[in-house]
């Protein structure tokens, strides 16, 4: 709950030429009763009490998590005698639209189906008799995860660095995960190894997370690591080759072929 309040602790009353009385930063106990007392040689006096009403305005604001595609309620209440309840954003005088409805004379102003135009400095301002004051909110809408970006290479070269990368539209920030084949490999936007393998093949799912609006979306792709190994002919029985000296055998994930040179 926030609040204002037009009070100041000291208080000083001025009496000038007996008559008048000023009473300069008025507080709340300021507010009487006074008599004012009147003599002369023949007679005195003492006038009815006079009490005033010294108004003390209370702003409060009711919040529940802004979140994209919910409504929201900010409620601007104030005791005391109040003339107007004003509300703007960003500076700018709010007005009545599709998605934006005011209520009980200006006292709840609501956002329906919230997006993330709507984020920004929503401020009332409450006008009395003798004071006006206004609290600022500062709105951030927490946005579900729109978009999920990936920077894939659906075929890479065994010994070469390998760097798979996602990224999410999402307020706040994502968290991610990586799973290679079902399993949880890393939890980073990015993962990298200097040297890939054979064995590095197979599903990557990269999986962003707003912890929010606990949303989550996930994005699949496969990834082969291709590339040859030397081995040298007699490890490969069976090959009857006059002469050979070496054979490029070219493994995808698992020996198909092989090639004499």
């Amino acid at each position: 709950m926030g609040y204002f309040c037009n009070i100041i602790n000291t208080h000083n009353w001025v009496i000038i030429n007996g008559s008048t009385m000023t009473i300069v930063n008025v507080t709340r106990y300021d507010q009487g009763p006074f008599r004012c007392s009147v003599s002369n040689l023949v007679s005195d006096g003492t006038s009815d009490p006079v009490t005033f009403t010294i108004s003390c305005e209370l702003l409060t604001y009711t919040l529940t998590l802004p979140v994209e595609g919910q409504s929201l309620n900010l409620t601007c209440d104030a005791s005391g005698s109040v003339f107007t309840k004003e509300w703007m954003k960003d500076g700018s005088n709010l007005n009545s639209t599709d998605n934006i409805m005011f209520y009980d004379n200006n006292t709840v102003l609501s956002l329906k189906n919230l997006s993330r135009k709507d984020s920004g400095r929503y401020t009332c301002r409450v006008i009395s008799p003798i004071s006006s004051d206004s609290f600022t909110y500062v709105m951030d809408v927490n946005l579900h995860i729109n978009y999920l970006y990936f920077l894939f290479f659906y075929n890479i070269s065994v010994g070469t660095p390998l760097t798979l990368s996602c990224s999410a539209e999402s307020t706040p920030t994502a968290t991610y995960t990586w799973k290679h084949n079902r399993t949880v490999i890393y939890h980073s936007s990015e993962y990298t190894k200097d040297s890939a393998e054979f064995t590095d093949s197979g599903e990557y799912i990269c999986e962003a997370t707003n912890n929010v609006t606990e949303k989550t979306d996930s994005n699949m792709h496969r990834l082969e690591v291709t590339g040859m190994y030397l081995v040298f002919g007699k490890d490969l029985p069976n090959i009857y080759l006059n002469e050979l000296k070496y054979i490029y055998v070219f493994f995808p994930n698992e020996p198909n072929g092989y090639l004499n040179n």
